[in-house]
C-alpha cells in the first residue's frame, strides 16, 4: 500500500494547490492554465505536477488577464530552465510587474530578461529584482523591456558592477530629478543659465516630461541626453553625477559612455531570445 499512499499524497497536494486558482478565475480558464502546467512537466520544465500547479496558484493573482496565464506560466518555466539558481518568487515579482507596467507579453518580458542574462550574466543575482523594482521607471520615460534590458547590458559591459546600480542611477536622474523642477533648475544653472532662465527652463522641462504626450516627455529626455553628449568628458561626469546624485558617483565611468543607450533602438535579436537559450540548452 505504501506506493498507492505516496502517489495518494501528492495528487491531495497537486488539488488543494489547483484549488487556489478557483477564487481568480472560471473553470475554462482553469483547466487551460492546468493543461499547459501539465504540459511543461512533460517536458521537463518542472521538477513534479505539483511544483507545476504551485507555481501556477502562486502567479495567478499577479496576472490581470487570466486568460494569458497559461504563457505566463510557460514564460516562468522557461526563466526558470535558464537561470536555475533563481527562485520562482522572484521571477514571478519581475514578470507580473514588468508585464503590467510595460504593457508586453510575457514573452516580450521574458526574451528582454534573457537577453540580458545571455550576454553578460547574473553575477550579483539581481537581474529579476532590477526588472521588477525598476520597470516603472522605463516605462515613464516611454521604454520598453528591450530598451531597458540594452541599457542594463551595455553599462554592465561597459563596468557597472550589478543590473541594480544602473537601473538606479537612471532611476534618479529621469525619474527622480527629471520630475523636479528646483532640482532641474540647479542642473540649468550647473549648465551656464541665470536663475531666472534656469527656473524657466526646468519649468517646461518638467512639464514636457509629465505632460503624458509620448512625443514632449521623450524629446525632453533626448534634448538632455544631447545636451549631455555636447559637454567635455569632466564636465560630463559632474553634470551626471549631479542628475544621479551618489549613484552617479559609482558609476561614473560605465554611465558615461551608456547615459543615452535606453533611448536608442534595441537589438532585433532580443525577440526569440529565450527559445534559442532552451534550444542550445536541451
Amino acid at each position: 500500500g505504501r506506493i498507492f499512499i505516496g502517489v495518494f499524497d501528492g495528487a491531495t497536494e497537486y488539488w488543494n494547490e489547483a484549488a487556489r486558482l478557483a477564487p481568480y478565475m472560471s473553470k475554462a480558464e482553469r483547466e487551460s492554465a492546468l493543461k499547459k502546467a501539465d504540459d511543461l512537466y512533460g517536458k521537463g520544465f518542472f521538477e513534479s505536477r505539483v511544483e507545476a500547479v504551485k507555481v501556477t496558484a502562486d502567479i495567478a493573482p499577479l496576472v490581470s488577464d487570466k486568460k494569458q496565464l497559461p504563457s505566463f506560466v510557460e514564460s516562468l518555466a522557461k526563466m526558470k530552465y535558464i537561470m536555475p539558481d533563481s527562485r520562482w518568487e522572484e521571477l514571478s515579482r519581475a514578470l507580473g510587474q514588468s508585464t503590467n507596467v510595460f504593457e508586453e507579453t510575457p514573452q516580450q518580458v521574458t526574451d528582454s530578461m534573457m537577453y540580458a542574462y545571455s550576454k553578460v550574466g547574473d553575477r550579483k543575482q539581481d537581474l529579476a529584482n532590477t526588472f521588477w523594482e525598476s520597470a516603472l521607471y522605463f516605462k515613464n520615460a516611454n521604454l520598453t523591456s528591450a530598451q531597458m534590458s540594452n541599457f542594463l547590458v551595455q553599462s554592465v559591459q561597459k563596468g557597472a558592477f550589478n543590473y541594480d546600480k544602473p537601473a538606479d542611477w537612471f532611476k534618479e536622474a529621469f525619474g527622480v530629478k527629471a520630475l523636479n523642477e528646483g532640482d532641474m533648475a540647479k542642473y540649468f544653472e550647473h549648465r551656464g543659465s541665470s536663475k531666472d532662465v534656469a527656473k524657466k527652463q526646468a519649468k517646461e522641462f518638467v512639464a514636457d516630461i509629465n505632460s503624458g504626450d509620448r512625443q514632449k516627455s521623450q524629446g525632453a529626455i533626448m534634448a538632455l541626453v544631447a545636451d549631455l553628449a555636447s559637454q567635455e568628458r569632466s564636465e560630463r561626469k559632474a553634470s551626471l553625477v549631479m542628475l544621479g546624485s551618489a549613484v552617479g558617483a559609482d558609476l561614473a565611468s560605465s554611465i558615461l559612455e551608456t547615459y543615452g543607450v535606453a533611448l536608442e533602438k534595441p537589438p532585433d535579436e532580443i525577440a526569440g531570445t529565450t527559445d534559442r537559450m532552451i534550444k542550445a540548452q536541451k
